[in-house]
């Protein structure tokens, strides 16, 4: 679960701005970068974004929402003569198998981490086990 609507700096400058239409115009030139093809990008909810990694570990997942939360970050974004930048806060939980957790709480998992993430200062990952 991936929550973009934060922004690093300069946010008035862009306060009455379509944030839906920022996020997602950002968000579809960087994801791209991040992940592989088999991977599910989708919208979920309001304003989340999620992404399924089929086959990937921890650590393989947390490379990719880090490579995502950085680009994120380092990405520039200006309106008029003011320029800045957004961060994002991303939580991610692993299916295990053995344990037969269900999609429900995958994704129950993964936005009680997105949470988390937001508390601690947002711009960062945060993991849950299931």
């Amino acid at each position: 679960m991936a929550d973009d609507r934060e922004a690093a700096q300069g946010r008035g400058a862009y306060d009455y701005l379509p944030k839906n239409r920022l996020s997602e115009r950002s968000l579809t030139r960087r994801l791209p970068k991040c992940i592989r093809g088999s991977d599910i990008p989708g919208r979920y909810g309001g304003e989340e974004f999620a992404v399924i990694l089929p086959n990937s570990s921890k650590q393989q997942t947390r490379v990719v929402c880090e490579r995502f939360r950085k680009l994120t970050a380092n990405e520039k974004f200006e309106h008029g003569l003011v320029q800045f930048n957004l961060t994002v806060s991303i939580g991610f939980s692993i299916f295990d198998n053995s344990k037969r957790s269900s999609p429900e709480a995958l994704i129950a998992a993964a936005d009680q981490a997105l949470y988390k993430a937001k508390g601690k200062g947002k711009n960062r990952v945060v993991q849950k086990s299931i």
